[in-house]
């Protein structure tokens, strides 16, 4: 309950803290008393602009942890960029998701969003479902920054949720795909995403790197290229398909 009381206390008291880098390393549950503490600060702080959060190899995250903290990125008036990192997580559930959608879709100051999700085994359709609903609502978001490295198991359904949402975003201009893959790579997990940003009424400057290492035909490439064909708004597109061991297609 102390250590809970920390981040609470600072951040809500200090006026001049403008960027923030939290880690949680190594824990095998973040539990409700250290989300309550942060997402009260968090709620509170009125000069916080930047917020970095990352999560190294932790096992379960429990839902109030991640609701409390979305509380406090929904009564956050003055945070514009978040960045979220996690790491070598073996199961991301839907239950992580709630509450922390519903911060995004209430947030009124976030402009800038950086999701980074690294060697997770596991990413579940609703664990997407969830993010994408708070994208979708969420009115101040211009810029969106998606990596996912080295992830196994990325049914269709998981883009396919994530992408519709984001093609309906009425905010969202700018927006940053990187795929890095050592394994074999669902065509239809692709193309479903590259459709749904293709509808999007307000996107204007899209760039997409694929990076494959597992060996995908250089077909693949080109496939993408015609999915973006046709594009709404034609905007500005950087598409980038680098097929190691063959030659990039840009």
């Amino acid at each position: 309950a102390y250590l809970a009381c920390l981040p609470r206390d600072y951040l809500a008291m200090n006026t001049s803290l403008t960027t923030l880098s939290l880690a949680f390393n190594n824990c095998s549950a973040l539990y409700d008393d250290s989300g309550h503490g942060f997402g009260c600060g968090l709620a509170k702080s009125t000069s916080l602009a930047t917020l970095d959060l990352t999560i190294n190899s932790c096992k379960d995250i429990s839902r109030d942890w991640a609701h409390d903290m979305g509380d406090g990125l929904a009564k956050n008036t003055s945070l514009t960029t978040l960045s979220i990192t996690i790491n070598n997580c073996s199961y991301l559930s839907r239950n992580w998701l709630c509450g922390l959608d519903e911060g995004l879709a209430k947030s009124v100051s976030l402009t800038t969003l950086s999701l980074t999700i690294n060697n997770c085994s596991e990413l579940s359709a609703d664990w997407a479902c969830r993010l994408g609903d708070g994208l979708e609502k969420i009115t101040s978001l211009t810029t969106l920054n998606l990596a996912i490295n080295n992830c196994s198991g990325l049914s269709g359904d998981w883009i396919r949720d994530l992408g519709d949402s984001l093609g309906r975003s009425k905010s969202l201009t700018v927006v940053n795909v990187t795929v890095t893959t050592y394994n074999e790579m669902s065509e239809q997990w692709l193309c479903g995403l590259c459709d749904s940003l293709a509808e999007s009424n307000t996107i204007s400057d899209l760039s997409f790197t694929f990076n494959d290492h597992s060996g995908t035909s250089e077909v693949l490439g080109h496939d993408l290229m015609k999915h973006f064909a046709d594009c709404k708004l034609s905007p500005s597109l950087n598409l980038t398909v680098s097929l190691y061991g063959e030659a990039a297609v840009s």
